[in-house]
């Protein structure tokens, strides 16, 4: 498992694997993540914070699920996704939210 902060980046999370030596060499090795993203450089301020956790089986299977949210914009959104790479195949669906942002509120 790995784990990690970058301060400067804004980038916050972990990933961690597995692998079958016996089926390794056909690919199947699996991963987990998730990653949080506050943009705090100068010049990323006031952008869209998000978290995205997933994880997958080698190129056979992969998942991703994504919340974001523009504090300055008014807007709270998820999207998840589900692929098979190998096949070039994947489905995403999502939803979004609209309130009244920052902006709106310092006019």
């Amino acid at each position: 498992m790995e784990v990690g902060a970058n301060w400067y980046e804004g980038k916050y999370g972990y990933k961690s694997g597995w692998s079958v030596p016996l089926v390794q060499s056909l690919g199947v090795e699996g991963d987990t993540h998730a990653v949080v993203s506050v943009p705090i450089k100068e010049g990323e301020l006031g952008k869209p914070i998000g978290v995205d956790v997933g994880g997958g089986v080698g190129p056979y299977y992969q998942q991703n699920q994504h919340v974001g949210v523009d504090y300055m914009n008014g807007q709270v959104g998820t999207n998840f996704g589900v692929g098979v790479p190998f096949a070039g195949v994947g489905v995403n669906t999502g939803v979004g939210v609209s309130f009244p942002s920052i902006n709106d509120i310092v006019g």
